[in-house]
């Protein structure tokens, strides 16, 4: 039987999180701090001197742990913390889209499924990373990594998350990924731009894209192309992932993505 304290403590919690949903679809890196410190207000929140935009991300990522949250603190906890390699935002592949990847000697993609998601798509997606990337993980809770043992064949690594007393989450890794036997020579050519299609096959970008692919199916073999994939994804989100890494001190968490695709000076955005 419950206790008051625990009935307590999962009213709060509710309180919680339904505040801090309502703020996370309220808020957005252009909102200025007079816009967020009013919906703050509007909410019976004082702020004293505190910043509103640095109260709404602490806030969210601390009660509301969907998509947005878990991600920034996989790139916090995990991605920033590991060299040489290039991180990748909401990759499209297939009829999938990747939540991360990243590419250093070998390609890996993350897909992540939080306690607020369903899982009835998971299967596909990962079938569409299988044929493009080495290594496929799925980040998902403690408390659902058994649902995902269910869904998942033995090569798909997984990396689970608990929530800290810092407010953010931690990562383990559970399982190490195997690395892919389904990889298609010719998805990962489609992914190619006919830029890089020319440079590896060394022929002028004016033919047409179909020649191209055609050229480099001939000449090349799986593990070239495999290569000079990896090769290309690295050169092509390089200067995003270092502009956001070296930045990322100026940038608030949920805004991560934003800046990603957007890579210009912080302070042109906050105000």
């Amino acid at each position: 039987m419950k206790t008051i304290s625990q009935d307590n403590k999962l009213n709060i919690d509710r309180i919680n999180f339904e505040l801090a949903q309502d703020l996370y679809n309220f808020y957005s890196p252009f909102k200025t701090s007079n816009e967020l410190k009013n919906e703050l207000k509007k909410k019976l929140i004082e702020l004293n001197d505190r910043s509103p935009r640095k109260f709404m991300n602490e806030f969210i990522l601390k009660h509301y742990p969907n998509e947005a949250s878990i991600k920034a603190s996989f790139v916090n906890e995990v991605l920033f913390r590991t060299n040489n390699h290039v991180s990748i935002f909401e990759f499209p592949l297939g009829t999938s889209r990747a939540d991360l990847c990243k590419i250093n000697g070998e390609s890996s993609v993350f897909e992540i499924k939080t306690d607020l998601d369903n899982f009835t798509r998971l299967d596909r997606q990962l079938s569409d990373y299988f044929e493009v990337f080495e290594n496929v993980y799925v980040i998902c809770s403690e408390s659902k990594v058994n649902t995902v043992l269910k869904i998942v064949n033995s090569s798909v690594g997984i990396y689970v998350y608990k929530s800290n007393r810092k407010g953010t989450y931690s990562f383990k890794k559970y399982r190490k990924a195997k690395k892919s036997n389904q990889i298609s020579l010719n998805k990962q050519l489609r992914i190619l731009k006919k830029s890089e299609l020319a440079d590896l096959t060394m022929l002028p970008s004016q033919l047409s894209r179909d020649e191209l692919e055609q050229n480099a199916c001939i000449n090349f073999n799986n593990n070239q192309v495999n290569e000079f994939f990896k090769k290309s994804l690295k050169n092509r989100y390089k200067k995003q992932w270092d502009n956001l890494k070296a930045n990322n001190i100026e940038i608030f968490d949920l805004d991560y993505q934003w800046f990603y695709k957007n890579p210009i000076p912080s302070e042109l955005v906050y105000y």
